[in-house]
Parts: structure tokens; C-alpha cells; sequence
């Protein structure tokens, strides 16, 4: 309301709305929507004391709120979430929804969701190294072509 309250003054002082807006309180419609509310409700003389927060808040109303915005993801939360846990990285949950699932939004709603995942659930993530995936028999042959095999401590 203090904003409102500012640009009341001006007006009452005689500013136009053009040089509230130059002054960045307020934009030139918004300025003159207001004027035009500040006129009915007879603020603008000045012989009358400033209204108070109770009186601006009648007047103009509650302040509006955006919607919120179901996420595309959300359709596929249960799915979405097991891969998750099972250690599949973003990307590769994008794309399977898009070519099985008929997934239509991008990368980056997947990834909000996911983010979204982790801040709600952390730690619970199966991470992997690269040689865990490949199972005992894979292993095997990896460590018989490889000369100098180091095992060093990754976590």
C-alpha cells in the first residue's frame, strides 16, 4: 500500500501520470486506472486526509496471485519418480516418455520435476558407478582388458 499511497501524493500534488511513470512508481495505464479510482473515491482532493491501508485495500482490492501450473510431468509422477530412484538420469526419462509414454512437454519440465524430487525426497537416489551396471560377467571381461586395474575409494 505504500506504493499506492506515493503515487496518491504525487497526484494530489499535480504530477501527471507520465511523470509518475518516469519516476518508476507506477506504469502510465496503471497510473491513470488509479487516478480514475482515486477520483471516484474523492482521494484526490487535497483538502481531505490520505486514506489508510483498510480504505486503499476496499477500494483496490486483494492483490492477485498467478495459478499455479501443473507440471506435464505430473501424469507420469509414479513412473517418473521409480526411475528416479533407480538412478536413470533425466535425459533418458525425457526421452522414454516422449517415444512410450506420448509425453509432449521438454527436457526442462522433466527436469523441474525431477529437482523437485530431490528437494522433497534427498537421498533416496540409487547411485551407481559405471561398473556396478554392468553385472559380474561383464566385469570379468572389462578387468581382463585392462592391464593396470586401480581400485581407488569414490565415496
Amino acid at each position: 500500500m505504500f506504493e499506492y499511497r506515493q503515487v496518491l501524493t504525487r497526484m494530489r500534488l499535480g504530477d501527471t501520470d507520465r511523470a509518475i511513470a518516469r519516476a518508476g512508481l507506477m506504469g502510465r495505464r496503471k497510473a491513470a486506472q488509479f487516478r480514475l479510482t482515486a477520483e471516484a473515491a474523492g482521494w484526490l482532493d487535497v483538502a481531505t486526509a490520505l486514506p489508510g491501508d483498510g480504505e486503499f485495500a476496499a477500494h483496490l482490492g486483494s492483490a492477485r496471485t498467478q495459478p499455479a501450473v501443473a507440471s506435464l510431468a505430473e501424469p507420469h509422477r509414479e513412473r517418473i519418480t521409480r526411475w528416479w530412484r533407480q538412478g536413470i538420469q533425466g535425459t533418458t526419462i525425457h526421452g522414454a516418455l516422449v517415444r512410450s509414454h506420448g509425453f509432449t512437454g521438454s527436457y526442462s519440465s522433466v527436469r523441474r520435476f525431477l529437482a523437485s524430487l530431490e528437494a522433497a525426497h534427498p537421498g533416496q537416489r540409487q547411485l551407481f558407478l559405471p561398473a556396478a551396471t554392468i553385472g559380474i560377467a561383464g566385469l570379468r571381461v572389462l578387468v581382463s582388458r585392462v592391464e593396470d586395474l586401480e581400485f581407488s575409494s569414490c565415496c
